[in-house]
């Protein structure tokens, strides 16, 4: 039987949802769906001013902030 947890979840926290938008955050998690169990975790925020530099953000991503 095969223990190591080989499946990831990726999450991005954006300023909008079209192509484009700036990105604000990054997490990741590894986990075995078969037992529910979590390993491995990663988050990292991004200064807004820097994630301002790549992309525009979505006036309504903004006003719902």
């Amino acid at each position: 039987m095969n223990r190591l947890m080989n499946n990831m979840m990726l999450d991005i926290g954006t300023l909008g949802k079209k192509a484009g938008c700036p990105i604000l955050s990054v997490a990741a998690v590894m986990f075995k769906p078969a037992t529910g169990r979590v390993g491995p975790t990663f988050y990292a925020r991004i200064d807004y001013q820097a994630a301002l530099k790549y992309g525009e953000p979505e006036d309504e991503s903004l006003q719902w902030c």
